[in-house]
């Protein structure tokens, strides 16, 4: 019997896993949270997410379980397990992410922080998309230099406007 290829995480436009018959599944909140840290940041300790998602509580076992609760959630709703680890959370094997498109509309990335979030989740969002515009805004850039020099002017400056459109201070 073949084998099903993984679940994919698309994170352009919102956040969503796609399985392997093509089926996708929303991702909201938390999940999308934590599988975008995941698939940016890589792994990283179930403490650290802990302090991240509920910076007011000391990391014990209701914290603990809120997470595992979470994460059983998410593992059911797939129907494979989404993020692996113990004391340091992954994405699971079976899902695979093909990394950002920088030309993609990425804009709704993450657009609401799960209630309570702390202060350094936030910041890494705005950092993220800080990060995200300078590629953008690179990519335009190489393009239009790239169609310039080829002698493809009208494309080029078609490359041009839309990094003026992005980035109108340059």
């Amino acid at each position: 019997m073949p084998t099903l290829p993984p679940w994919t995480l698309l994170l352009d436009g919102r956040p969503r896993l796609q399985g392997p018959e093509g089926r996708q599944q929303a991702l909201e909140g938390l999940d999308a949270w934590l599988l975008a840290w995941l698939a940016l940041e890589g792994p990283t300790p179930r403490t650290r997410w802990m302090a991240l998602l509920w910076p007011d509580q000391a990391p014990d076992a209701t914290l603990r379980n809120r997470l595992r609760q979470r994460l059983f959630a998410l593992k059911r709703r797939a129907g494979v397990e989404v993020v692996s680890g113990g004391e340091t959370l992954a994405l699971g094997a079976d899902v695979h992410w093909p990394g950002l498109d920088v030309a993609a509309d990425t804009g709704s990335l993450l657009e609401m922080p799960p209630a309570g979030a702390s202060p350094e989740l936030l910041e890494w969002r705005a950092g993220w998309r800080q990060r995200q515009q300078a590629m953008r805004r690179d990519r335009l850039a190489a393009q239009s230099a790239r169609l310039e020099h080829e002698g493809r002017l009208a494309e080029a400056l078609l490359a041009a406007e839309a990094l003026v459109a992005a980035e109108p201070l340059l």
